[in-house]
C-alpha cells in the first residue's frame, strides 16, 4: 500500500488546505488497505472454491499426489501471507491465536509460540486497561471499520496501529492490522511543519502571497501571509476578498510601471521582480521589492507565488550611501586642498616606498624641489639624517620603514635633516601612519612632520633655565615655610577660636591659643580631654543635640557651612555664648567627612547690643508714629505684583485705614486712588524702579467719600534676594490743605496778572495819545526841522507803546516776543518816513530770544534810532538800497544786534563821542544801560553792531553769514 504526493504540487497555504491534504492521504491509504483485505478475502474464497471443485470434480487421485498438490497450495498461500505488508492474525472463538503471519511477528517481535504459551498476551500488547478493554470490545462486537490502537511491541516500544476484523461463520476471527507509526509521525510532522510554516509566514519581514490570474481576466489572492498588515496596512482576509485593495496601495507615480512589470512577466512567463512604493491607508509610504515566478496551470490560470518585502531601510541606506560617496569625493577634494594648505609637511608613500604625494610645506621645510622628491624611492634622495644625539639615522630605521614593517602607527620620531639649499640643519618631528585594507595589507603610508628646530633651540635654553628654576624652587620652598609661619601667626592672633575636629573620634585635634582666652583651656588641655571636651563644656541640651548635629555633615557639600549657637562652660565655671561656623575640611577615599574646620566666636556681649538695637527700633517707631504722614515700605516684584510691607500708625489718619489693612489688602488701598491718577502712578513707579530715582508723586484719593490730595515721596532700593523686586521706603503726606492754598494763590496771581495787563494797556493808550498829540501838532508847524523832531519823538513814543502792547497781548508778562515786535516796529518806521519798500528793501534776521521789559524797551529804542537814521540819511535823493536788521546770540550769554545799510555811509571824520545828534546820543546811552559795546563801520554803507550780555541763557545761533537777513 502506498500513496503519492507530487513534489510539483504547491505547498498548503492555509490550515484548511493542509487538513484537506492530510485527509486525502489517509483516505487513499485506507482505501488501498481495504482493497488488500478484500483481495485476501477473494483469494480465500477462490481457494475454497477451487478446493471444493477440486474435491467434487476431480476423480480420486493418487493420495500422495493429492497431498503434494495440497501442500503446494498451502506453501503458495503461506508465501502470499508472509509477504503481504500487513499484520494478519487468526484466533479461535476463545480468543487464542492460532496463526500469525511473518509481518505480524516482524512488527510486534512476538512469535506465535510465545503468544500461545501466554494466556494474558493482551496485557502484554495493551498495558493500559482501558485501551485493552477497547480492543476486546472492538474484536467481539464484530466491527469491520478500521480502528486505531496504541500497541506495545516485545522490546517495549509502542506502535500506532490500525485494525479491521473478519469474523468467520464458525466463530473464529481474522485480524488484519497495519503499523501506522510512521504515518502518524508523518502526520505529526506535517502538522508541525504547517505550524512552523504559519509561524515563519507570520514572522517573515514581508508578505508571502499566491496571486492567480484567471483566463477571463479576473484576478485574486488565494493566500496572503499576516505580514500584509505591516506592508499594505490591510488584513489578509481583505486582500484575499478584493485584490483591488492591494492595487490601490501602489503609489500613483509607480502604478503604471508596476502594471507593465506584471504584464512583461505574464508575457514571457519570466520571474517577476520589481521595486515600487506603497502607501498604507494611514499615509505611510514604504519602498517594497517583489519577486514571484509565474506558472501556467492546465486550466489556463497563471499563478504567481512570491514574496514582497519592505526595502525602505535599504533605499534609505542607498540614499545615505550615495550621499556618503558624494561626501567622500568632496572630502577627498578637501583633503587634497587641506594637505596643500597645511602648515606641516605631508608625504604619502606607496607600499613600494615611492613618494606619491607631497604638499608645498614639505618642499619648504626640506629645501628641495618637487622633481627631487615626487616618484622617488625613500632611499633615492641622498639625505643626511641624524638622531637627536647626533649619530647617523639609517634608512631602515626611518619611521616609514618601521610603519610598513609592523603595520602600526609610529609617533613622534625626532630627526635632524641637512638642507643643502640653505646649508643648515632642520629638526623635524615625524609621524608615520600605515593605511591598511580589509585584509590587513598596507595600501599607503601617510607621513606628517613639522619643524621643531625652534623647540630644539628652546630645549638648549631650557637647560640653562632649569638650574635657575631649581634655585627658584628652593626660594619658593623657603617662602612656603614663611607663609606657614604667617598662617600660624594669623591663627594665633585671631579674636576667634580656630579649631579642627576629628569627626570619627569626636575630639579636637587642633586649636589656636584663643581657646584659652575665651574658654580658659589651653590647646594642650583641650587635646588631653579628647572626646570628653564637649561633655565637659556643653549644656545637657547641647550635648543631647550634638550627635544629630554631627550627622548633618554627612550630607554637607564642600562649599556649605553649618552654623550653631551654643552655651559653653569655661574652665572657671562661667557660661559663655559661642557662635560656631563649621565646614568639611578633609574627606576619606569614599567621600565621607573626616575632619571639620570651625571658627568659634564669643558673642556673649551680643545681648547688650541687641537691647540697644531694640531701644533704637522703639525710638524709630516713635519717630515714625509722630511724623504727620504715613511712613511706609512698598515692594514691587518682577512679575508686576505690588504690596505694602510696612506702614506706620498714621495710616488711619491719612488714608482712613489701619496699618494692617495697608499691609494685607493692597487692592483696598489702590481702589481709593482716583482712576485718572492710577495710570500716571504706575508709569512713574516703573520709571523710578528702572532708573533707581526718587519717586515723587501727587495724586488724589477718595477717603470716606471726600476727595483728598496725597503726596508720595520714596527712594527705591534693590532687594537683597536679587529676584528682580524693588522696595521703596518713604512717606505719604496729606497735602489737601496745601493744594487748596495753592489754588487760592493761583487765583490771586491770575487776578494780579489781569490787573497788570490792564496797566500795560492803559500805558500803551496813554503813549498813543501823546503820539497822536505830536502828530496833530506837527500838522500846524511849518518849520521842517521842528516837524522832524516831533516825528522822531512820535516814533520813540510808538516804540515804547508797542512794547506795552506786546506785553498785555502776551501770555507772559515777564517776556516779550521780540521777533514780532521788530517786524511791527520796522514796518511802522518805514510807514512813518513814507519810505517805499520797492526803493529801500528791509531784510530781517531775527531769532526768537525772549527779553524782559527793560531790555526790550532799550533794544526797541536803539533799533528805532538806528533804522530811522538809515531811512533819513543813507539814501538821499530817492536812491534805492537795503536795510538789514539782525538779532543773534553767537554765545549762550551774549546778544548781538546789527543794523546795516548799503547807503552813502558816514562822513570820513565821523566820531560817535563828538556827535550832537540826539538819536545817536540815545543809542550810546542805551548801549551803556545794556552794558554793551557798540562798533561802527562804514564800508559799502554803514554798520552798527552792538554786543551786550544776556541776563538769561539764550540758544546759540550759528550762521555762515551774520548779516544774512530774511526779507
Amino acid at each position: 500500500m502506498s500513496f503519492s504526493f507530487s513534489p510539483t504540487q504547491p505547498l498548503p497555504r492555509s490550515h484548511a488546505e493542509l487538513e484537506a491534504l492530510v485527509n486525502h492521504c489517509v483516505q487513499q491509504a485506507t482505501a488501498q488497505l481495504q482493497q488488500e483485505v478484500e483481495h485476501l478475502r477473494q483469494q480465500q474464497a477462490t481457494l475454497r472454491q477451487e478446493l471444493a471443485t477440486f474435491t467434487q470434480a476431480t476423480p480420486m487421485q493418487d493420495p500422495e499426489q493429492f497431498e503434494a498438490e495440497v501442500q503446494q497450495h498451502k506453501e503458495l498461500l503461506q508465501t502470499i501471507l508472509d509477504n503481504i505488508p500487513v499484520m494478519i492474525g487468526y484466533f479461535d472463538e476463545q480468543g487464542r491465536y492460532q496463526w500469525v503471519n511473518r509481518a505480524w511477528e516482524t512488527t510486534t517481535g512476538w512469535k506465535l509460540a510465545e503468544l500461545q504459551e501466554n494466556e494474558n498476551f493482551l496485557a502484554e500488547f495493551y498495558p493500559d486497561p482501558a485501551e485493552r478493554q477497547r480492543v476486546v470490545d472492538f474484536i467481539w462486537q464484530k466491527q469491520r471499520e478500521w480502528c486505531d490502537f496504541r500497541m506495545r511491541s516485545k522490546n517495549g516500544t509502542f506502535l500506532d496501529t490500525t485494525w479491521a476484523n473478519v469474523h468467520l461463520s464458525d466463530g473464529r476471527c481474522i485480524g488484519i492490522g497495519r503499523d501506522i507509526t510512521q504515518q502518524k509521525r508523518a502526520d505529526d510532522e506535517l502538522r508541525e511543519s504547517e505550524a512552523r510554516l504559519q509561524q515563519i509566514a507570520a514572522n517573515m519581514p514581508g508578505v508571502i502571497y499566491r496571486y492567480v490570474l484567471h483566463p477571463d481576466g479576473r484576478d485574486e489572492f488565494t493566500y496572503v501571509s499576516p505580514g500584509c498588515r505591516e506592508i499594505w496596512g490591510i488584513e489578509p482576509e481583505v486582500a484575499m476578498r478584493d485584490a483591488a485593495q492591494v492595487w490601490q496601495r501602489v503609489h500613483p507615480d509607480d502604478l503604471e510601471a508596476f502594471r507593465q512589470s506584471v504584464d512583461r512577466s505574464l508575457e514571457a512567463m519570466a520571474t517577476w521582480r520589481h521595486e515600487h512604493r506603497l502607501v498604507t491607508p494611514t499615509g505611510i509610504v514604504r519602498w517594497c521589492q517583489g519577486i514571484a515566478k509565474p506558472e501556467q496551470q492546465p486550466n489556463g490560470e497563471v499563478v504567481w507565488e512570491g514574496l514582497l518585502i519592505d526595502i525602505s531601510d535599504r533605499k534609505r541606506i542607498e540614499a545615505e550611501r550615495h550621499q556618503a560617496e558624494m561626501a567622500l569625493q568632496q572630502s577627498e577634494v578637501r583633503f587634497r586642498q587641506l594637505v596643500h594648505t597645511l602648515q606641516v609637511g605631508v608625504i604619502v608613500y606607496t607600499p613600494q616606498l615611492e613618494v606619491q604625494l607631497a604638499n608645498p610645506k614639505t618642499f619648504e621645510l626640506l629645501g628641495i624641489a618637487e622633481d627631487q622628491l615626487l616618484g622617488k624611492h625613500i632611499a633615492a634622495p641622498d639625505w643626511q639624517v641624524l638622531y637627536p644625539d647626533g649619530s647617523p639615522f639609517p634608512v631602515e630605521q626611518y619611521p616609514v620603514m618601521q610603519a610598513i614593517a609592523t603595520g602600526k602607527v609610529v609617533r613622534a620620531v625626532e630627526m635632524g635633516v641637512y638642507r643643502a639649499k640653505f646649508d643648515d640643519w632642520v629638526w623635524i618631528l615625524v609621524n608615520a601612519d600605515p593605511q591598511l585594507d580589509a585584509a590587513g595589507n598596507v595600501v599607503q603610508i601617510v607621513t606628517t612632520f613639522h619643524d621643531i628646530t625652534p623647540r630644539k633651540q628652546a630645549e638648549n635654553a631650557l637647560k640653562l633655565l632649569n638650574e635657575d628654576l631649581e634655585n627658584r624652587v628652593k626660594e619658593r620652598t623657603q617662602e612656603l615655610h614663611e607663609r606657614e609661619r604667617l598662617i600660624q601667626r594669623i591663627a594665633e592672633s585671631s579674636p576667634s577660636i580656630l579649631y579642627l575636629t576629628d569627626l570619627a573620634e569626636r575630639r579636637i585635634i587642633y586649636s589656636n591659643r584663643q581657646v584659652a582666652a575665651i574658654l580658659g583651656y589651653t590647646p594642650e588641655a583641650v587635646y588631653q580631654l579628647g572626646s570628653d571636651f564637649y561633655p565637659a563644656t556643653l549644656t545637657a541640651d547641647g550635648l543631647a543635640n550634638l550627635e544629630s548635629y554631627w550627622e548633618g555633615f554627612l550630607a554637607l557639600a564642600d562649599d556649605q557651612v553649618l552654623e550653631r549657637e551654643i552655651e559653653m562652660r569655661t574652665a572657671t565655671g562661667e557660661w559663655r555664648t559661642i557662635f560656631c561656623r563649621e565646614t568639611v575640611f578633609t574627606r576619606s577615599e569614599t567621600g565621607a567627612p573626616q575632619q571639620i574646620l570651625g571658627v568659634a566666636t564669643d558673642v556673649s556681649d551680643r545681648t547688650t547690643a541687641e537691647a540697644a538695637l531694640q531701644q533704637n527700633e522703639a525710638m524709630l517707631r516713635q519717630v515714625t508714629d509722630t511724623i504727620p504722614g504715613v511712613v511706609y515700605k512698598f515692594q514691587a516684584t518682577a512679575d508686576g505684583q505690588m504690596k505694602f510691607v510696612y506702614a506706620s500708625k498714621r495710616a488711619q489718619e491719612v488714608l482712613g485705614c489701619t496699618p494692617e489693612q495697608m499691609v494685607n489688602d493692597f487692592e483696598l488701598i489702590w481702589s481709593q486712588v482716583v482712576p485718572e491718577d492710577q495710570v500716571r502712578m504706575l508709569r512713574t513707579i516703573a520709571e523710578s524702579a528702572q532708573n533707581k530715582t526718587l519717586w515723587l508723586e501727587e495724586y488724589r484719593i477718595i477717603k470716606q467719600g471726600e476727595l483728598r490730595w496725597i503726596q508720595g515721596r520714596s527712594l527705591p532700593e534693590v532687594a537683597e534676594a536679587n529676584d528682580g523686586s524693588v522696595t521703596w521706603t518713604g512717606i505719604l503726606l496729606d497735602i489737601t490743605e496745601r493744594k487748596q492754598a495753592e489754588e487760592q494763590l493761583k487765583a490771586s496771581l491770575e487776578e494780579k496778572e489781569l490787573l497788570l495787563k490792564e496797566v500795560h494797556h492803559r500805558v500803551k493808550n496813554n503813549l498813543q495819545v501823546v503820539s497822536s498829540l505830536f502828530s496833530l501838532q506837527s500838522q500846524y508847524i511849518d518849520n521842517p526841522k521842528v516837524a522832524a523832531v516831533l516825528i522822531d519823538s512820535q516814533n520813540r513814543i510808538n516804540a515804547m507803546a508797542l512794547i506795552h502792547e506786546k506785553l498785555y497781548q502776551s501770555s507772559s508778562l515777564a517776556r516779550i516776543d521780540f521777533v514780532d515786535y521788530i517786524h511791527n516796529l520796522a514796518n511802522s518806521l518805514f510807514s512813518s518816513y513814507s519810505t517805499e519798500l520797492q526803493r529801500v528793501r528791509l531784510r530781517l534776521n531775527v531769532y526768537p530770544i525772549p527779553f524782559s521789559i527793560d531790555t526790550a524797551i532799550r533794544c526797541g529804542l536803539v533799533i528805532n534810532e538806528l533804522v530811522s537814521n538809515a531811512l533819513k540819511y543813507a539814501f538821499p535823493s530817492g536812491q534805492a538800497g537795503e536795510v538789514c536788521l539782525c538779532l543773534l546770540a553767537p554765545k549762550m550769554d551774549r546778544i548781538r544786534l546789527i543794523v546795516k545799510d548799503n547807503g552813502i555811509g558816514l562822513p570820513a571824520d565821523f566820531q560817535l563821542d563828538q556827535i550832537n545828534s540826539l538819536g545817536l546820543r540815545l543809542v550810546k546811552i542805551l548801549t551803556r544801560k545794556l552794558k554793551g559795546e557798540i562798533t561802527i563801520t562804514s564800508q559799502a554803507g554803514t554798520t552798527f553792531q552792538i554786543d551786550f550780555p544776556y541776563p538769561g541763557v539764550a540758544k546759540t545761533i550759528v550762521s555762515t553769514d551774520p548779516y544774512e537777513c530774511a526779507e
